[in-house]
Formats: structure tokens, sequence, C-alpha cells
């Protein structure tokens, strides 16, 4: 039985450092701080609500998708922080158990 707890450890902690890897990937991507917006006069009657040809009319502003991207790169940073940690802790889980099994 205790070679059993000793499998469903590792495979814990094992587990936890690859979520932990993951988490943090995931919350190092970068993201735009801006957005680009075209503003385009339709040509003719749109098809399906969607203008299918246009003329250029010049570029917009929108600042909720700057809040949107300060927004996710906040909560990216926070995630990073929280992925270390999880990472950190699955880490010392397997060298307790590492301790524990080598030096009995």
């Amino acid at each position: 039985m205790n070679l059993l707890g000793n499998i469903l450890d590792i495979l814990t902690a094992l587990a936890a450092i690859v979520a932990a890897v993951l988490w943090f990937k995931s919350a190092v991507i970068k993201t735009p701080e801006s957005f680009s917006i075209h503003v385009v006069k339709p040509d003719m009657e749109p098809m399906g609500g969607n203008p299918v040809g246009g003329t250029y009319a010049g570029q917009a502003y929108s600042q909720d998708l700057i809040n949107l991207a300060n927004s996710i790169r906040q909560q990216s940073r926070l995630s990073a922080i929280a992925a270390s940690f999880a990472g950190s802790s699955a880490i010392i889980q397997a060298l307790s158990i590492i301790i524990k099994i080598y030096f009995k």
C-alpha cells in the first residue's frame, strides 16, 4: 500500500508541474498594447449585414479595446505569478517525495 501511495504522490507532483508549466506559458503570451481600427465606407449594400467592399475612410480609436488589452495584460501577469508559485509548490512536493523514498 505504501508503494501505491508513493506512485500516486509522484503522479500528482508530475501533473502539477505540467499544469504549472502550461499555465505559465499561457500567461506570458504577448498581447497588443493597441488595436488598429480601420473605418470603411461600404461601396454597396451589405450582404448579410456585413460590407463586402468599401472605401477606406480612416482610422478610429477605441478606449474600450485599450482597456481590454490592459486588463488582459494584468490578468496574464498575475496568472504568471500564480503559475510560478504552483510550479514551486509542485517541485517542493516532488523533492519531498524523492527524499522520503531514497532517504527512508
